[in-house]
């Protein structure tokens, strides 16, 4: 009796035909060991080269598609799309319509980026695969980088490992070629563990800083909120709507510092005599706004002065003795809030004699606010101011 099923039995001639066409197709691997489907299901067999899906066969195989070897490198490679076909098995990614598969095989264990921004369609999506399998098992894929349309994507391999990367356009008729890139990433991916102290720690494009904790992580810059962790130096993006304030793991965007209606703090840039360093002469001590001074909390008349901070580090203020001045008991208070009794420094006798000294380590545009006040209640007298930073 005939067996129906004869019909679809992988005789040898049948099995020659098949090996044909991989060489046909310059496969770099042909699946043997895949289900029936992946040998006979989803190709028509009937004319050598010929990839059209059928309706009642599914969708074409990655083995169906001409490959193409890449190599790490600037250059990549291109390829030409194969139209008319629909979305490989598992790619979440794919799009229908024309597709380019590459083979790619790391020369060594490590992260490696493949990246479709160097081809002619703007809008592309990129999808690894295991192997060129029926059942073959999506790595990872990716539609749109950030703000734009072409892929790119990360990805840890062994060393001999092979991959099978599918460049689809995301347009239907695209049918310029495609071109792909791979390289090995040097830093860390994002998102990966890394050491804040390391400038290159982290891949281009991205900075180390504390995301939860105790744990430092590659992290792409972005604008960051009031209440979000920041960076001093700006590293992994801006404070919107304030100023970062803290060291480390304890930084955060705060609103920036604001003067009650009846103080009037003197804006200190205008004394600027380099990038770093500032200096006001013969200062009216025991004058200007009354409020609590930082030793003793006792009222006082205090100078107070206000500088934006152009740019991290140590931030040190002193009094000093005019030439042919008498000699007076001043008070620094270093803070970056108007009237607060929040101080990052207060000191009597730091410096010279009865002069002032205090320090404080602000982020690039902090506010800080300087005052100085006499010791002693009704002392008056002339100082000199130096800020500089070191």
């Amino acid at each position: 009796m005939h067996s129906p099923l004869a019909a679809h039995r992988p005789t040898p001639r049948r099995l020659a035909r098949v090996g044909s066409l991989c060489a046909a197709l310059t496969l770099s691997a042909c699946a043997w060991d895949a289900p029936r489907e992946a040998r006979f299901g989803s190709l028509d067999l009937g004319v050598a080269g010929d990839a059209t899906p059928r309706a009642d066969r599914g969708a074409p195989l990655p083995c169906a598609l001409p490959v193409t070897e890449i190599a790490p490198g600037p250059e990549g490679a291109l390829a030409d799309l194969t139209p008319g076909l629909r979305p490989l098995p598992n790619a979440a990614c794919g799009e229908a319509g024309p597709q380019a598969l590459f083979s790619f095989t790391a020369p060594s264990a490590g992260t490696w980026r493949f990246d479709s921004a160097e081809s002619v369609s703007d809008d592309t999506t990129v999808s690894v695969l295991d192997g060129c399998r029926a059942d073959a098992r999506q790595l990872i894929c990716n539609n749109d980088l950030t703000d734009r349309a072409w892929a790119r994507l990360d990805l840890r391999l062994a060393a001999g490992e092979q991959v099978y990367v599918v460049v689809a356009p995301t347009v239907p008729d695209a049918r310029a070629p495609v071109r792909l890139t791979v390289r090995p990433v040097t830093g860390g991916a994002e998102g990966e563990p890394c050491d804040v102290d390391d400038p290159g720690a982290c891949d281009d494009g991205l900075a180390c800083w504390w995301a939860r904790g105790a744990l430092t992580v590659c992290q792409r810059p972005r604008p960051r909120a009031l209440g979000e962790a920041c960076a001093e130096d700006g590293r992994i993006g801006p404070c919107v709507d304030g100023v970062c304030r803290g060291e480390g793991p304890d930084a955060q965007c705060q609103p920036t510092a604001q003067c009650p209606p009846s103080v009037f703090p003197s804006e200190l840039a205008p004394f600027q005599v380099d990038g770093d360093r500032w200096e006001v002469s013969q200062v009216p001590l025991g004058e200007g706004e009354w409020q609590p001074a930082c030793l003793s909390g006792a009222p006082r008349a205090h100078s107070i002065w206000r500088l934006e901070v152009p740019s991290a580090g140590l931030y040190v203020a002193r009094t000093s003795q005019p030439p042919r001045a008498p000699q007076v008991d001043t008070v620094l208070a270093l803070s970056t809030q108007c009237d607060t009794g929040e101080w990052l420094a207060c000191d009597d006798d730091s410096g010279r004699s009865t002069y002032s000294e205090g320090q404080a380590r602000l982020s690039a545009g902090e506010t800080l606010f300087i005052q100085v006040s006499p010791f002693s209640a009704g002392e008056v007298g002339i100082f000199d101011l130096v800020v500089e930073r070191r």
